[in-house]
């Protein structure tokens, strides 16, 4: 009986240490993550290196090569995150039944996301789109989701005459090169105070409704 007893024991001890390993590795692959974002956004895609990261988060430069293969694969995990997170805020956005009301909270959402999350974006759309063309086959792809939410958005508000009737996709390209324009302003303009990026950002969401109603 103490025989089982130890062995019981030691058992959960194993358990403990093995789960304390892995919460700590976790630990340091979202430190990875967390101090490449900001690592990102302050230098950009060319002038960020793996020996930036060690270096902020306290480690060697051989204990990033434990998690990630190469910047890219580290990058390109930060713009998956950012991709669920922006497809989330849009369906969330899209969820009312009022087209209009529905369009104008989609962009609301784009701006919010865009702005609230400037390196996720720039990954995204500004400065290595291409990550998006990366998603194994046969695997869900939020991104593809996204322009499929946005062009029935687009669609559902031409049957209710809010946008003049044509083709969603290219209209969507419209509106959402305007939508971009916002953010990207945003992001690239620090001189913007917060008043300027609303206001243009209420002005850019009335566009969007009212600069190409039906005729």
């Amino acid at each position: 009986m103490k025989k089982q007893g130890s062995e019981t024991r030691n058992q959960r001890l194993r358990e403990a240490s093995q789960q304390r390993r892995k919460q700590e590795k976790q630990e340091v692959r979202q430190a990875i993550l967390t101090a490449s974002t900001e690592l990102f956004l302050a230098h950009g895609y060319h002038n960020f290196s793996l020996r930036q990261v060690a270096e902020k988060i306290g480690y060697s430069p051989g204990t990033i090569y434990l998690y990630f293969q190469d910047k890219d694969a580290i990058l390109f995990t930060i713009m998956e995150e950012g991709v669920v997170r922006f497809a989330t805020m849009l369906a969330e956005a899209a969820a009312v039944t009022d087209a209009r009301e529905r369009l104008t909270r989609i962009g609301e959402a784009y701006i919010r996301f865009g702005v609230q999350n400037p390196a996720h974006y720039q990954l995204m759309f500004m400065q290595r789109p291409d990550y998006l063309a990366r998603a194994p086959e046969n695997t869900p792809q939020p991104i593809l989701e996204i322009f499929d939410l946005w062009r029935k958005v687009v669609e559902d508000a031409m049957q209710a005459g809010i946008l003049r009737p044509g083709d969603p996709t290219s209209t969507g390209d419209i509106l959402w090169a305007l939508l971009h324009g916002v953010v990207s302003i945003a992001i690239l303009m620090p001189n913007f105070d917060e008043k300027r990026i609303h206001d243009m950002s209420a002005k850019a969401l009335e566009m969007l409704t009212s600069g190409l109603h039906k005729t």
